[in-house]
């Protein structure tokens, strides 16, 4: 038995000058995409820059084990098993 997937999506609008607009599809164009492709891809490579993916087997620094102590709210445990908060307390 065969069963698909849904993606859900949402639309949005923003509001850009006329001349980036320009260059935006320009630029979509000459890639061979459309504008909501070339968007896409920019959106979802900016977000993968925020939130890196990390290996199966990574493990916290010992500088951010040494922390436990003097950040209030997170365990230790947390912060060993949480590779986003240890990216963002590197910033």
């Amino acid at each position: 038995m065969y069963t698909a997937t849904q993606t859900h999506r949402s639309q949005i609008a923003f509001r850009f000058d006329n001349a980036l607009i320009a260059r935006i599809k320009l630029t979509a164009r000459s890639r061979g995409l459309s504008l909501n492709d070339y968007a896409k891809a920019l959106f979802e490579r900016v977000t993968l820059l925020d939130s890196p993916i990390l290996p199966e087997n990574y493990c916290a620094s010992d500088e951010l084990r040494a922390m436990t102590g003097f950040i209030k709210g997170f365990t230790k445990e947390q912060l060993e098993n949480d590779p986003k908060l240890e990216y963002l307390l590197r910033k």
